[in-house]
């Protein structure tokens, strides 16, 4: 899973509002978290600044811990 990811998920925002909160397109956001759209440095600065986040981290995979699933981790 991305970092970009992971921080909308944090923070409760659905992809729509990340959208609505960037300006960019929900289905860019959409593609962007999938691998299907290049993270162009505009895209990155943009995200960056609303989320609160090195913009060279956004589109680096994490491992997220599943906490449902007893410690198991999810990528």
């Amino acid at each position: 899973m991305l970092r970009l990811t992971v921080e909308r998920k944090k923070r409760g925002w659905s992809q729509a509002e990340l959208a609505r909160r960037t300006g960019l397109h929900p289905s860019l956001i959409s593609n962007l978290e999938a691998g299907r759209a290049h993270p162009w440095p505009k895209y990155r600065r943009v995200l960056a600044k609303v989320l609160q986040v090195k913009a060279e981290l956004l589109f680096q995979p994490v491992e997220v811990v599943d906490d449902e699933n007893s410690g198991r981790t999810a990528q």
